[in-house]
């Protein structure tokens, strides 16, 4: 394992990490990733981000402790696989430590470390099981986890709560929240990605108009200044989106037109942009390359997949733990979108903090990058410099990778494994995994 190199890495970054979606269907998104911290990230306030911003603050655990592991089968280390019966859901949000998911009949529940109030439970009181949220009944269309906090839609509502410090749960103040609460500046939403310390949202009444809100050192909002924003601020009024995600330190979206842009930290060139390091950030949205071919993009803490019309893969950014899957000779970093592979026939990518995982249009799942916990669900802690098959199944449609856990959809059933420290892959214990197995969601 490599942790020991990911958390000097993580102390050296100028930005973190988030990212999670639901089926493409859905215009669900949000991706979060990064390495998980033992104490604080954000200056003192106890933010357990594994999406470290560390312009907010730094100390990392280097020798992440998963809570154990289970091997392939009975009989590991771990013990026997749980025995939940797999249940259908709509969509799910990876966090660096906590997790949610909509059932198929729209309730919410929420599992994992819970010292903010990002559970959504009233409380701050962790769960090992997927615990079900009153708010709002059976009318959830959409959920996505961000650093100790979490979005998600409801009856058209965004809704977050969480842990407030920038202003990230887009409320009009900093005081965290253990409720869902509405989101200001941000009507009739579809989408929403909530990020490392700022979210998005796209709404559908007023055109594909693009908001965000939260921390902004480096732009990652978009609103073309440097300022935290407590409510949603509009990105680019000329422009309408189709898609967005929030990363550690930096934001892409997909404008109606197929082009993609990409603002905010660029510290590895994670923008896209061919240029990387202090005085690359950018404050509004810029577009990448020339192409209008874009379909889907995930941004993680400090790198950027996307797939273009063709099915083609490419990546961009940080590569330091071959998260770019561009084999053993790859760069350090890429700093503009470099194909990854030959293949065509991907469908949907989410980019984590020191991995990636994708879905293509055959239902088959691959993962790579750092594996250090078996986040890569290939039944062994080696990390991969290239694209790996995850399993023998062809029925995946969706996945998402974070900290130190990735999810995914399997026949529409919820899998998760890699790390379990604080109860994230919902299993009733705290034993992680390296292959997928079934989170307990209760049936309906």
């Amino acid at each position: 394992m490599r942790w020991a190199a990911i958390a000097v890495m993580l102390l050296g970054l100028t930005g973190g990490c988030g990212d999670d979606e639901g089926p493409p269907s859905l215009l669900l998104d949000a991706t979060v990733e990064a390495g998980r911290d033992a104490g604080p990230t954000d200056g003192g306030t106890g933010d357990r981000d594994g999406n470290v911003d560390v312009d907010a603050g730094g100390g990392v655990d280097g020798g992440v402790d998963g809570g154990g592991e289970r091997d392939a089968g009975p009989g590991s280390d771990g013990g026997p696989l749980p025995t939940c019966s797999p249940t259908e859901v709509l969509s799910v949000a990876v966090g660096p430590a906590h997790t949610c998911a909509v059932r198929a009949d729209s309730v919410l529940f929420c599992w994992g470390t819970n010292d903010h109030g990002e559970l959504g439970l009233a409380d701050t009181v962790a769960r090992l099981t997927p615990t079900r949220l009153d708010a709002f009944g059976s009318t959830w269309s959409s959920v996505t986890a961000g650093s100790s906090f979490t979005c998600g839609i409801a009856m058209g509502m965004a809704l977050c709560w969480g842990h407030n410090m920038y202003g990230r749960l887009g409320v009009g103040d900093t005081d965290d929240r253990s409720f869902p609460a509405q989101v200001m500046g941000a009507d009739s939403v579809v989408t929403v990605s909530a990020g490392g310390f700022h979210a998005c949202a796209i709404q559908t009444l007023v055109g594909g108009l693009l908001a965000c809100w939260g921390h902004n050192p480096d732009g990652r909002v978009g609103a073309g200044d440097t300022v935290d924003h407590w409510t949603g601020a509009r990105v680019e009024l000329s422009r309408t989106w189709t898609k967005v995600t929030a990363g550690g330190s930096h934001t892409c979206a997909v404008a109606t037109d197929r082009t993609l842009r990409c603002w905010g930290g660029n510290s590895d060139g994670q923008l896209g942009l061919g240029t990387f390091g202090s005085g690359t950030e950018r404050t509004t949205p810029q577009q990448v390359g020339t192409e209008a071919v874009w379909v889907d993009v995930s941004a993680g803490t400090t790198h950027t997949c996307a797939v273009r019309m063709d099915g083609s893969l490419w990546c961009w950014g940080s590569n330091a733990l071959d998260q770019l899957g561009l084999g053993p000779a790859g760069p350090a970093r890429a700093t503009s979108p470099t194909r990854v592979g030959t293949e065509s026939g991907w469908s949907q990518v989410s980019a984590g903090a020191f991995r990636t995982c994708a879905v293509r249009a055959d239902g088959t799942l691959w993962c790579w990058g750092a594996n250090g916990l078996g986040e890569l669900g290939v039944g062994d802690t080696m990390d991969r410099d290239v694209p790996t098959r995850v399993g023998t199944e062809s029925t995946w449609t969706f996945v998402q990778t974070r900290a130190i856990h990735t999810c995914g959809l399997l026949a529409r059933r919820l899998m998760c494994w890699g790390g379990n420290r604080d109860g994230e892959l919902g299993t009733g214990d705290t034993t992680g995994s390296l292959v997928p197995i079934p989170a307990c969601v209760p049936a309906p």
